[in-house]
């Protein structure tokens, strides 16, 4: 990834890993009773693509273990109430299976 932000086209962008959900969404009035606990209880993000000028998030990037998310209905409703946290702020979201499958 980062050799792809290298290229002239997205040198404007950076990444960064294993970010506070809280440091990219910081008020929650767009958010359910569940979405704002997992905004406020410290969970994080796997990789955010960011514009460098601004910080502002452009990519949320999530990678699942296949075994672990797939085989765990729990988990799947937790990557369930996630997804939805961008979605209300205007993020992309790129969600991959290790597997290498795109979720």
């Amino acid at each position: 990834m980062k050799e792809i932000l290298q290229e002239s086209n997205y040198s404007h962008y950076d990444i960064a890993e294993q970010v506070m959900l809280r440091n990219i969404i910081r008020e929650t009035r767009r958010l359910d009773t569940r979405e704002a606990d997992f905004v406020n209880n410290g969970d994080s993000i796997d990789f955010v693509i960011y514009n460098k000028q601004d910080k502002k998030c452009t990519l949320i990037i999530e990678v699942d273990g296949f075994e672990y998310h797939e085989n765990n209905p729990e988990q799947l409703k937790r990557d369930a109430v996630k997804n939805s946290i961008p979605d209300k702020y205007a993020i992309h979201l790129l969600r991959l299976a290790t597997n290498g499958r795109e979720k």
